[in-house]
């Protein structure tokens, strides 16, 4: 999954579950189950290949995708709270670079945990179905935190 749909269903948890660190456990669990759903995913590729000379339009595509549905949920909430749950959704994602960075034992078994999830991924289906479900996952939370 992209970030955004994420960061959006993390913020509709801090939105729905009054307590913090109960938001902050399901936004963090909430990666996972999203990740069970057919997506797709942009090429992070060079990132993976630790090719840094030639990764820089990739961590722009991150960059964009991370600090876009920030912005737009903290000015759409103005709610620090709901923003700083919806972070916890990207963890996952999150261990999986520092895996790339400073590959260990622990970071090796997130990654193979964190990729078994996206068990679904084999499934044929066409390729706008799978950018649909993330489309869909965005405008559902956006408007029922809204």
């Amino acid at each position: 999954m992209i970030l955004a749909a994420h960061l959006f269903l993390g913020a509709l948890i801090g939105t729905a579950v009054k307590s913090l660190p109960i938001a902050i456990l399901l936004s963090f669990l909430s990666h996972y189950v999203l990740d069970i759903i057919p997506h797709t995913e942009y090429s992070i590729e060079k990132i993976k290949s630790r090719d840094w000379k030639n990764s820089i339009p990739e961590f722009l595509k991150v960059s964009i995708d991370l600090l876009a549905p920030l912005a737009f949920i903290l000015f759409l909430s103005m709610d620090l709270r709901i923003t700083f749950v919806s972070l916890f959704s990207i963890i996952p994602d999150g261990l999986d670079f520092l895996g790339i960075l400073f590959p260990n034992r622990l970071t090796q078994q997130h990654r193979a945990f964190h990729q078994k999830i996206h068990f679904l991924k084999h499934i044929k289906m066409p390729h706008f179905l799978r950018w649909a479900s993330q489309i869909v996952v965005i405008l559902v939370s956006a408007y029922l935190i809204y």
